[in-house]
């Protein structure tokens, strides 16, 4: 039997293994039932689960040892959490960043809603319409320092001329940068941070 993966758009993905030209194995994961001689029912050792913030694409991935340690990926998912849109916002460790991911989608269904354009809609229906949405990152610390725990903020500048990552000011502790900017998300104040 396959491994399912279930992703955020609520479609289930399974597990296969394949053979490259050469030879060698090629595991991918497929939304279709393919023949029993393909299907892998566990995840192949040095190999992870990853699934693209942006469009929920999902792949088999070598393991990539990351930099950024697991109390400060739970401080930044904590922090998501506790925004009153937290359905809005992903985050994704890789490297030296962690980069936070945002949909639009609740904006453009709330304005139509409070246009009257939609009714009543049901609780859920705005974060249904986000999962099915793009995530674009909007904000990421880099972390600059490894001996004493040190990152800096950046946000993505949007502006047709630079359309880049822009440093915030300062650096320093992650869980204060976490708490000056993830705040502000979704705000205006968010784009009016000196930088």
């Amino acid at each position: 039997m396959s491994l399912p993966y279930t992703n955020r758009t609520g479609k289930t993905y399974f597990l296969y293994q394949g053979v490259t030209r050469t030879g060698k194995p090629r595991y991918y994961f497929s939304g279709q039932k393919k023949a029993e001689a393909e299907q892998i029912s566990t995840i192949p050792e040095g190999f992870e689960i990853y699934e693209r913030p942006e469009n929920g694409q999902v792949f088999l991935r070598k393991a990539m040892p990351g930099l950024i340690k697991e109390s400060e990926q739970q401080y930044i998912a904590s922090a998501l959490e506790a925004l009153k849109e937290s359905f809005r916002y992903r985050m994704d460790c890789q490297h030296q960043y962690v980069t936070v991911f945002e949909s639009s989608a609740g904006d453009t269904a709330r304005e139509m809603k409070e246009a009257g354009w939609l009714g009543n809609l049901k609780p859920d229906y705005m974060e249904k319409m986000v999962r099915q949405s793009r995530f674009m990152p909007v904000l990421r610390f880099e972390l600059v320092d490894d001996t004493k725990r040190q990152f800096h903020a950046q946000r993505f500048c949007f502006l047709g001329s630079i359309e880049d990552w822009i440093s915030l000011k300062g650096s320093g502790d992650l869980n204060a940068l976490a708490s000056q900017y993830i705040p502000l998300l979704g705000t205006d104040a968010f784009y009016e941070v000196p930088w």
